[in-house]
């Protein structure tokens, strides 16, 4: 059994130092069979110092210092590994060494995010991120634990912090949907709607029949006074989803600004229709609407309707008021007139 076992520690001695400078076998021998890192790191140096097109000792000079997580550095000498890397097999071997770091650290971080540990998930995307800084999902998931952390005085604006981390997986990555998505979130949480708008847009530009991009396109363009880009967003979103209540809510809201009170009150009948079971105050909302869109549109019969459901489920002044002016319409001036004074008795007039 000694004599097997000796055969087969040096076999694997002899195996690993094989090949390249006395240096890179060094190197290797500790990489492997001692797991000394740091002394692995100071041969595969010398090794490359005594041939600096070596890929090979770039290569491993790259896994020792991961495994140290030094990982700037790391990153460093993997990108001259795939440099110098002979052909394709080779620059892809060292691509997946180097991803398979990347991929441990956001795995940690993924269970980070999950269990609302924010401050390990920054950790372990700084540390992915650092490695391999070509995925755009890890700047991503960065930008999305900066922005669920607090502020501390290491960290005094995650927010901050996050937004640099979208901007970096856009860059990453111009077609990264949830980079541009994220970013525009961002934009908007600062007030910055101007912007917030154009990474909206990018989403849309890569994904037309994103219906969260649209919304969110349609809310960040109401916000800046761009009424006409507001509606045809959320007209885009409502074909794509009609039977989404909030949308139709907010489509309705766009024609309503743009004077098209027909148009705008079929919206808000929509919302009020898939909100009556579910959703009560987006359907008294939706009312609401509806019969101002209806007064406006000149169907003072139709608003009456509306107006008086949603009495029958909300009874304030401001309605009664309202179906006063659609009576007023209509030409039935005893029942506007009753209609005025209960909404005087309401405020206490």
């Amino acid at each position: 059994m000694r004599i097997v076992k000796y055969l087969v520690i040096l076999a694997t001695v002899i195996a690993l130092g094989c090949g390249g400078s006395t240096a890179f076998r060094s190197g290797k021998t500790y990489f492997y069979q001692h797991k000394d890192y740091a002394q692995a790191e100071a041969a595969f140096r010398q090794a490359v110092e005594e041939d600096p097109d070596s890929w090979e000792a770039y290569y491993y000079l790259a896994q020792a210092l991961a495994k140290q997580d030094k990982f700037d550095e790391a990153r460093v000498n993997f990108k001259t590994a795939r440099e110098k890397a002979p052909d394709e097999e080779k620059r892809m071997q060292v691509k997946e060494m180097q991803r398979s770091f990347f991929v441990d650290h956001a795995k940690r971080g993924i269970t980070a995010l999950n269990t609302a540990n924010f401050v390990e998930a920054v950790h372990q995307f700084e540390m992915a991120t650092a490695v391999y800084d070509e995925d755009p999902i890890g700047w991503v998931n960065l930008g999305v634990a900066y922005s669920k952390s607090t502020a501390t005085g290491e960290i005094p604006d995650p927010q901050a912090k996050a937004e640099e981390a979208f901007k970096r997986a856009v860059e990453v990555d111009p077609g990264s949907v949830e980079g541009w998505r994220n970013l525009g979130i961002s934009y908007r949480n600062a007030g910055d709607y101007r912007k917030a708008q154009e990474a909206f847009a990018k989403v849309v530009d890569i994904d037309p029949e994103d219906v969260d991009a649209l919304l969110s396109l349609g809310d960040v363009s109401f916000q800046l006074e761009d009424y006409d880009k507001a509606l045809e967003s959320y007209a885009k979103a409502a074909e794509l989803e009609p039977e989404n209540n909030d949308l139709q809510f907010s489509l309705g809201a766009a024609y309503f600004n743009r004077e098209k009170y027909a148009e705008a009150a079929e919206a808000f009948r929509m919302a009020a229709d898939g909100s009556k079971d579910s959703d009560p105050s987006l359907y008294e909302d939706s009312l609401y609407r509806l019969g101002f869109a209806l007064v406006k549109a000149g169907n003072p019969e139709a608003a009456i309707s509306a107006l008086r459901a949603l009495i029958a489920v909300s009874d304030k002044a401001e309605y009664h008021e309202l179906l006063g002016t659609a009576y007023t319409k209509a030409k039935k001036t005893d029942e506007a007139v009753a209609e005025f004074q209960k909404a005087k008795e309401m405020r206490g007039e």
